[in-house]
């Protein structure tokens, strides 16, 4: 797949990045050594959920019942595999998640959590020692090491997810979180772009990133991990058209 990135789409981008760069929020670096392990899994949980919908994330980290309930303690006090998976799929219904089937038995979302959950049970530690295991990675291909690590032992977490999670834990910050919001901007601004189904690919999704990279992150000197978020935090207003309205010097 190559992104053919014209001069006037690229200067699209810059006016995007001259209307909201000042107002974009990132992740502190390496947030997550100041979080604990059922902090960890919180986040885990949410990027399982907002797969296909980010609305059900939203209603979870307003509700802190929901999150008592599927927090590592409640969890542990369950007994047996059957108990841990009605409470884990009742907290996805509660939060309205899409693509959670009405029995857990039935629920994708439900079963992934669940394998999650005991492979974690399994690791001294946990997540906490998980991602300091991670973080000890140096290479010049560390933060794609540590992606491929989380979409092979989690479930449910994939190229987007798995990018994600790490980004907001401040431990990658040259990966791009590609998804649904991504795709309709590069349309909107007349790019021809892959659709959800050919991202499932990992090796596409991955040429795609680079590409991104190459023609428009490095051209506007911006961080990946700071171009994702520019899209995402303002991805209406983009639509709108409404960065052509804010006339703000920034090269």
């Amino acid at each position: 797949m190559d992104l053919e990135i014209t001069q006037s789409q690229l200067n699209l981008f810059k006016k995007v990045k001259a209307a909201y760069y000042a107002s974009t929020k990132l992740p502190t670096s390496n947030n997550w050594q100041s979080l604990s392990s059922n902090s960890l899994w919180l986040k885990m949980v949410v990027q399982v959920i907002v797969v296909g919908g980010s609305s059900g994330g939203r209603r979870f980290w307003s509700k802190n019942e929901l999150q008592n309930n599927i927090s590592l303690s409640n969890l542990n006090k369950r007994k047996g595999e059957e108990q841990v998976a009605l409470l884990i799929h009742e907290v996805l219904r509660a939060a309205g998640t899409r693509y959670c089937a009405a029995g857990p038995s039935h629920c994708q979302k439900t079963k992934a959590l669940l394998y999650n959950y005991k492979f974690l049970k399994g690791v001294k530690g946990g997540l906490k020692a998980v991602l300091r295991e991670l973080s000890t990675m140096e290479s010049k291909d560390a933060e794609l090491q540590r992606v491929h690590y989380i979409m092979q032992h989690f479930h449910f977490l994939k190229s987007k997810s798995a990018r994600d999670y790490l980004m907001n834990l401040g431990m990658n910050t040259q990966t791009l979180a590609i998804d649904i919001r991504t795709q309709n901007i590069f349309l909107h601004f007349g790019i021809d772009f892959p659709d959800s189904r050919e991202l499932s690919n990992e090796q596409l999704y991955r040429e795609v990133e680079l590409q991104i990279i190459q023609k428009i992150c490095r051209p506007l000197h911006l961080s990946p991990l700071c171009f994702d978020r520019l899209l995402y935090q303002h991805y209406d207003k983009i639509l709108a058209n409404d960065f052509y309205q804010l006339k703000l010097p920034f090269s």
